[in-house]
């Protein structure tokens, strides 16, 4: 057949035009993907594996040591799988994203996001990819070697067709005040540069929900779980669904799940003032 150049392609000269993907559907279709991927993240038993265990048909990959002792106290029916090792957990993604882990689980729950990029490091020091001085002391280029890792693996649990809950510890860098005039000390998830938060940033910008769970004291001296997800001064929250307003109180993720439910949005769920715990 003969050709003829338009903008410098080969085309031929009758070829009909692409056809419509069918892989498009409607935002307001109700068989649209709605695969949740939310991250959730705090102190030390802030109660964010709590939150985790309240899933419905849940597997924890679990690289905190009795990280989800927490969660069996209280009565989680979910499955763990301990993650000792930085193959251990590319396997277990794998066995996500390809294998039949989604016809038993409706839920995965990276547990602790941050512990797994620890395994990442103890095999990156251990590796001959670059010189170093000794295997504690990582080289200027075994940084974005390990936080490319962790990304690529942790995009791709987002990407798989399963409900995703990664929790991760707290850290505290400097930012700039929109007006650039001053430094706040701003909560984000703990994973990446603990100076510029590069790697925390790109993750936040890929998930439905972004939370900052705490504990604050109410009058009595009892203690309540509070789940803030949206963005204050001072940390880091989102929720895209806007269901959720400000925070929720003692939070579940069945509870959650009927939320996202409901045909419209859903008035904030607000609490009395209280001191937070230190």
């Amino acid at each position: 057949m003969t050709v003829r150049r338009s903008g410098g392609a080969r085309v031929a000269p009758h070829a009909s035009p692409p056809r419509r993907p069918q892989a498009i559907v409607n935002l307001q279709d109700g068989q649209a993907p709605r695969h949740r991927k939310w991250l959730v993240y705090g102190e030390s038993d802030a109660g964010k594996t709590v939150l985790a265990g309240t899933a419905p048909n849940a597997l924890f990959l679990t690289a905190d040591i009795e990280g989800t002792e927490s969660a069996r106290a209280l009565g989680s029916t979910a499955d763990e799988l301990p993650i000792n090792d930085w193959d251990s957990f590319t396997q277990a993604v794998d066995w996500v994203v390809r294998g039949d882990a989604r016809q038993k689980y409706e839920w995965v729950m990276v547990d602790t996001v941050d512990e797994v990029e620890e395994l990442c490091w103890l095999g990156q020091l251990v590796s001959e990819d670059l010189k170093r001085a000794s295997k504690y002391q990582p080289n200027k280029g075994d940084y974005p070697v390990v936080w490319r890792k962790v990304k690529e693996q942790l995009m791709a649990l987002n990407r798989a067709p399963i409900n995703v809950m990664l929790i991760s510890h707290v850290m505290r860098i400097d930012k700039e005040t929109e007006d650039g005039e001053d430094t706040v000390t701003l909560a984000m998830p703990l994973m990446g540069s603990t100076k510029r938060g590069d790697l925390s940033s790109y993750m936040v910008s890929q998930m439905g929900l972004v939370g900052y769970m705490r504990k604050v004291n109410e009058e009595g001296g009892a203690s309540q779980r509070q789940l803030l997800t949206q963005g204050g001064p001072r940390w880091v929250a989102k929720d895209r669904s806007t269901r959720f307003g400000t925070g929720l109180a003692n939070p579940t993720i069945p509870a959650m799940l009927a939320k996202l439910g409901t045909a419209t949005a859903t008035p904030s769920v607000t609490t009395r003032r209280r001191r937070v715990r230190g």
